[in-house]
């Protein structure tokens, strides 16, 4: 079964509220929460998956102009899907530790 990591989780996150961001902008934003390797990383499996599709953009194109190529990901259908299943599991699994903290409480 196809599944996002929690680092793939939270670049799907992003790429879903921002539509498309280019690699650089993607560790800046998550700066502090993944380190520089992680982002690429996971980038990488999440396009080997599916989840992304990449398109270089060269210099001159686009509102920045100049400098080097980028790469930009976009989220595709499956990787909204896949956002979507990790999500209802992480929201799933906090249900559950929540009653399993009442019951236990309960039974103090």
């Amino acid at each position: 079964m196809v599944d996002l990591s929690k680092n793939q989780q939270l670049i799907a996150e992003l790429l879903g509220k921002r539509q498309r961001l280019h690699a650089y902008e993607i560790k800046k934003i998550l700066q502090g929460v993944l380190g520089h390797g992680s982002v690429y990383q996971a980038l990488s499996a999440m396009e080997t998956k599916g989840a992304v599709t990449s398109e270089w953009e060269l210099p001159g194109k686009g509102s920045e102009g100049g400098g080097p190529p980028r790469k930009y990901f976009q989220l595709t259908t499956l990787g909204k899907d896949l956002l979507e299943i990790a999500n209802a599991r992480d929201r799933a699994t906090a249900r559950a530790e929540r009653r399993t903290k009442r019951s236990s409480s309960t039974q103090a």
